[in-house]
């Protein structure tokens, strides 16, 4: 079985820069304000997932 779907099953072609994000929220002092993290994937024109470099984030230090 092939568990890798075509890009007509999930949506996405080559060269989507975002087909998946993933983010992280929490309150990592206990102050009551949260922090955010998150992580992009796309595909490049040979339609390969790609993981975005970096990872961007909102407070950080929260």
């Amino acid at each position: 079985m092939d568990a890798t779907p075509n890009a007509s099953a999930c949506g996405n072609g080559p060269s989507d820069t975002t087909v998946y994000t993933f983010s992280a929220v929490g309150d990592l002092d206990g102050d009551g304000t949260t922090s955010t993290f998150r992580l992009e994937a796309g595909t490049n024109p040979d339609n390969s997932l790609y993981r975005a470099p970096g990872i961007n984030s909102v407070r950080p230090l929260e």
